[in-house]
């Protein structure tokens, strides 16, 4: 009798790429004006934003600072929401609530855009507290905030007309986007802490720099935090997505993975 000889099985590839991500949270979203633990010092809170895209994700930071009283104990801000009368109104539950009493130490925004730049003049001036920012950011959200750049109006229109966009509608739509996004950002602080690669941005946090306008901070213990409609967590080699996938279409997707691992080389 002949013994029947198997052939060699393969070991098992672990994952990779997009499919390398989790997602412990599965479905779970913090309410407005609320904040959900996502790891030890990290707090994720949502806010609703007037467009398409209909939420951003902001983040505390448990941080502290050293003063000549002691140990000044409070938050770091990553990003702010638009400027309106609810996001304002949803901070302020934020300030009574998730925040314990403590106040905000930094305002950190990670690029120009509305909706992380928004309220950074509000938090700063509410709390007295540095804002922290990437010097090409900043002074785009200057430009842009006092309405210096070419952000909509005629000189946008015709830029595209000249290249060959001349739809009636479309046109009449740029024109009109000549204040769109000073209404959301109507003012920036005057004055700012640059941030660049490598930085240390507090006892506990340091800021690794910006790939395709999105910003990332590395804690010691083994967590990042990177922004741009996205969040990851990156522990033990996995990359944890800490909100929904299916909330960002395919291509978005892998713009922000590939983002996130092209910084995560940087550690």
């Amino acid at each position: 009798m002949t013994a029947q000889v198997l052939p060699p099985t393969a070991s098992p590839q672990p994952p990779t790429g997009e499919k390398a991500l989790a997602f412990p949270l599965n479905d779970t979203l913090p309410a407005l004006g609320q904040a959900l633990q996502v790891a030890p010092g990290i707090f994720w809170i949502r806010m609703v934003l007037p467009f398409a895209l209909d939420h951003i994700n902001l983040w505390l930071l448990e941080d502290s600072e050293e003063t000549e009283q002691g140990t000044r104990h409070g938050w770091t801000a990553v990003d702010c929401g638009v400027t309106n009368p609810g996001t304002q109104e949803a901070w302020r539950q934020v300030f009574e609530g998730p925040m314990k009493g403590l106040p905000i130490l930094k305002v950190v925004v990670t690029h120009m855009h509305p909706d992380h730049m928004g309220l950074a003049h509000w938090l700063c001036e509410q709390f007295n507290a540095p804002l922290y920012m990437n010097a090409t950011e900043y002074q785009a959200a200057l430009l842009a905030s006092t309405g210096a750049s070419n952000f909509g109006g005629l000189s946008t229109q015709k830029f595209f007309a000249d290249h060959g966009w001349n739809d009636p509608a479309d046109q009449k739509q740029i024109q009109s986007r000549v204040s769109y996004y000073a209404n959301m950002v109507p003012k920036v602080p005057e004055s700012y802490h640059r941030l660049y690669g490598r930085q240390p941005n507090s006892n506990r946090w340091q800021y690794l720099g910006m790939h395709q306008r999105l910003g990332a901070f590395a804690r010691a213990h083994g967590a990042l935090l990177a922004q741009c409609q996205c969040a990851y967590q990156w522990r033990h080699g996995l990359a944890q997505n800490f909100y929904q996938r299916k909330r960002l279409c395919p291509r978005a997707r892998s713009q922000c993975f590939g983002a996130v691992h092209a910084l995560i080389e940087k550690i």
